[in-house]
């Protein structure tokens, strides 16, 4: 499964979820609600965080046709909480814990 969400200046502005269980599916839902989005492939940023078996596979696919592909690690981004130490702690947790 692969949830998607897109935001701009802080609004939600997508959000949806789609069956995937390879990164090639996963990269045909990407891409058309990139371009549905009108999402542009040199200035908006592709976020990719979870703990998907496909997701560094994802990345490499993705950034063949967006140029900015990250993928944040939380250790990095909240490194004053204790929270950030501990790899069982999901990404989005720590950032409604952080945000």
């Amino acid at each position: 499964r692969m949830d998607m969400l897109c935001l701009r200046d802080g609004r939600l502005l997508f959000a949806n979820t789609f069956d995937s269980d390879t990164a090639a599916n996963g990269l045909y839902y990407l891409l058309g609600t990139w371009q549905a989005l009108g999402l542009s492939q040199e200035d908006d940023v592709l976020t990719l965080v979870g703990r998907s078996s496909c997701k560094r596979e994802l990345a490499a696919k993705a950034s063949r046709f967006v140029r900015r592909v990250v993928e944040p690690n939380p250790a990095e981004l909240f490194h004053t909480t204790e929270l950030a130490r501990l790899a069982a702690v999901p990404f989005d947790v720590q950032t409604l814990v952080n945000g």
